[in-house]
């Protein structure tokens, strides 16, 4: 079953989440060819402030996502990760 976990900073609204997780399942489903009935997204938005380099950053995200190993070409994640980065910069725009 693939297996997302996102986590955030700072919490977004509800909509807000909820296209993340859609998007992420679309991503999934269409792009690593993974069923869209099957795929499971977490997203975690802790109150505690993350840094980079020590210094307090506006937005952070950390994304992990679990399949089949040798399920998917590098072509193919490739286009993933820039979608996702894609996807996390429409709703956190001040990403690093």
């Amino acid at each position: 079953m693939p297996f997302a976990r996102l986590t955030i900073h700072p919490a977004l609204p509800q909509d807000a989440r909820q296209r993340l997780v859609t998007g992420l399942t679309g991503l999934i489903s269409d792009i690593l060819r993974k069923r869209h009935d099957l795929t499971s997204v977490m997203l975690e938005a802790p109150a505690a402030q993350w840094t980079i380099g020590a210094k307090a950053s506006c937005s952070t995200a950390h994304l992990e996502v679990t399949v089949t190993a040798g399920t998917n070409t590098p072509e193919e994640k490739a286009t993933f990760l820039a979608a996702a980065m894609a996807l996390l910069r429409s709703e956190l725009p001040d990403l690093p």
